[in-house]
């Protein structure tokens, strides 16, 4: 069967946006065998599953970079800012090594489209401010380190051959 899946990237080519891509276990390249065909099907999958990871690394760039500047807004300490931009730069090289995987998975060059258009506004409350960035870069970046390994022990000799 076919799997349509629609994600925000750029393939190579494309002016990026959303982009629809069809895998299907047919259409990839001819394979000696059942298994083998089930087995390329498997890792457009995890290509695909890499790609939206990717995809989540690219939006936190911004977000820790709008981190940044609510810092500055309310007169943080220089090195809060440097370590808030600091994990901006992080964010970087997962979204780069993300799509890398994910390219290398699905037999073609798989990067970020544009972010959405955003109107940001900084609160002076920085009770909230702390709390989202808690959440977001302590919780969700555990739970996507975690998600990441789980992924990698997958893919296993894949990314190899």
């Amino acid at each position: 069967g076919s799997t349509l899946l629609a994600v925000p990237v750029a393939m190579e080519g494309d002016a990026g946006g959303w982009a629809a891509t069809t895998t299907d276990a047919a259409n990839v390249a001819p394979a000696s065998t059942a298994n083998s065909t089930a087995i390329e099907h498997n890792q457009l999958l995890l290509g695909e599953d890499w790609a939206r990871s990717a995809l989540g690394e690219h939006a936190s760039i911004a977000s820790f970079a709008a981190f940044s500047i609510a810092l500055q807004t309310n007169g943080a300490p220089g090195d809060l800012v440097e370590g808030a931009l600091n994990a901006a730069l992080d964010e970087v090289r997962h979204a780069k090594t993300s799509f890398a995987i994910a390219s290398r998975l699905v037999g073609r060059d798989i990067g970020p489209g544009p972010l959405p258009e955003s109107q940001l506004s900084f609160s002076t409350d920085l009770t909230a401010l702390g709390l989202a960035v808690a959440k977001e870069g302590c919780v969700d970046e555990t739970l996507s380190a975690l998600e990441a390994a789980a992924k990698v022990d997958m893919i296993g000799d894949m990314l190899i051959n």
